[in-house]
C-alpha cells in the first residue's frame, strides 16, 4: 500500500522555539488575540480554505476533520521528518514531530518521536502537521496495520506539557517523548515509553541504533 506524509507547513517564517518563556498570563494574551478579528491574517485563512477544499480526498482518512479557521499574525514553522528502521525481519516506521528552533537556526526541537511496528515493509500511513495552533504544536495520522486503523492525535504546550492519543490510549509526554506501538493482528496493540531525546541525534542512522539497543 502507498504511503500518504502531508505535512502542513504553512508558516513561512521560522519562529519560536517552544523552550521560550511561555508563562500563562503571555498564553492568555496569543488566545485573546486569536479572537480579535482586527488581528486575523484573512490570507491564511482563505489559503487554508482553498487547501482543503482541493485536497479533501487525502485528508478524509485523518481522525479529526480540517476546516479552516482565522488566526492572528504568527512566525513558527513546524517540522516533520518519517524514517523506517529494519532490524531482522521486523519494520519500524516512525516520524519525529517538531519545531525550528529559532529564525537563525535550522535546528529543530522536536516534541514526539511516534514509531509503530509493522509486518510488512509498505503499509499506509497519513500524518498531518499543523502550526495554526501556535504557540501550540498539533498534529494527527493514521497508521493501518493488520487489518486494523490506529488513530493518533498529538498535542504540545509550550509551557511544557504535551500528549499523545492513540485509539483512546493517552500518553503524558512529560514522562518520555519517544513512543513505540508493537500492535497486534486483533486490533490491540502493547507500547512502550522512552525518554531517549531525539535531539540528541544528528540523523536518522544514529537514531537508529540507539533505538535497537531499547529493544535488547
Amino acid at each position: 500500500m502507498p504511503k500518504i506524509i502531508l505535512c502542513f507547513l504553512i508558516a513561512f517564517q521560522f519562529g519560536f522555539s517552544q523552550n521560550k518563556n511561555w508563562k500563562l498570563k503571555k498564553l492568555e494574551e496569543k488566545s485573546e488575540a486569536h479572537l480579535d478579528s482586527t488581528k486575523w491574517n484573512k490570507t491564511l485563512f482563505n489559503q487554508d480554505r482553498d487547501t482543503y477544499s482541493e485536497f479533501k480526498v487525502n485528508f478524509e482518512d485523518l481522525p479529526l476533520q480540517l476546516s479552516a479557521f482565522p488566526v492572528a499574525d504568527y512566525d513558527y514553522s513546524v517540522a516533520t521528518s518519517p524514517f523506517e528502521i529494519n532490524i531482522d525481519s521486523s519494520y519500524y516506521k516512525g516520524i519525529h514531530i517538531g519545531n525550528y528552533k529559532d529564525e537563525t537556526s535550522d535546528d529543530i526541537v522536536f516534541g514526539l518521536t511516534f514509531i509503530f511496528k509493522s509486518p510488512e515493509k509498505e503499509n499506509k500511513e497519513n500524518s498531518f502537521i499543523q502550526s495554526r495552533n501556535f504557540p501550540y504544536l498539533a498534529a494527527q495520522g493514521t497508521f493501518r496495520v493488520f487489518d486494523s486503523k490506529y488513530d493518533w492525535v498529538f498535542a504540545s504546550s509550550p509551557d511544557g506539557f504535551s500528549f499523545l492519543l492513540i485509539n483512546m490510549k493517552l500518553f503524558d509526554l512529560r514522562f518520555g517523548k519517544t513512543i513505540l506501538i508493537l500492535p497486534n493482528e486483533d486490533g490491540s496493540f502493547y507500547y512502550k515509553q522512552y525518554k531517549t531525546d531525539r535531539n540528541l541525534f544528528k540523523d536518522n542512522m544514529l537514531f537508529s541504533e540507539s533505538f535497537k539497543k531499547h529493544l535488547e
